[in-house]
């Protein structure tokens, strides 16, 4: 994976989406978009992060949207096609996403990858999620 993608550590899904900013020897050192944060991590526990159509995202230029379709190859990076909240389309880099935004909306968050990450792994407590049967 090169510097600038996103990834996650599964582990940590919830300090959410991550920034691949480089690494060598096996340890790739990651930022994590929402808190801040920077860590050290092994390689093998880091996975790449893709967004899904309907993600909501705010760019380096303060553009926000939705991610509006599939990604596409620019250089050894993706870009998304980002549906402006002001209107118009744009082709964002994933090195140019500074906040993956997740939905309060419960019917949203169904459609989108937010549901699964609220699932507890098995052996977890499980708290009520309000939408499940």
């Amino acid at each position: 994976m090169p510097p600038g993608s996103l990834v996650c550590v599964p582990e940590l899904l919830a300090e959410g989406v991550a920034r691949l900013e480089g690494g060598g020897g096996g340890v790739l050192t990651l930022r994590f978009l929402a808190s801040g944060a920077q860590m050290t991590q092994d390689e093998r526990l880091v996975a790449p992060y893709v967004l899904l159509p309907g993600t909501q995202v705010l760019a380096t230029d303060e553009r926000a949207g939705r991610v509006a379709g599939a990604p596409r190859k620019q250089g050894a990076l993706l870009a998304y096609p980002v549906a402006l909240d002001g209107g118009g389309e744009a082709l964002i880099g994933e090195d140019a996403i500074t906040a993956v935004r997740r939905s309060d909306d419960a019917i949203e968050q169904l459609a989108t990858a937010d549901f699964h990450d609220l699932i507890p792994d098995a052996g977890q407590a499980r708290r009520d999620v309000q939408w499940r049967p």
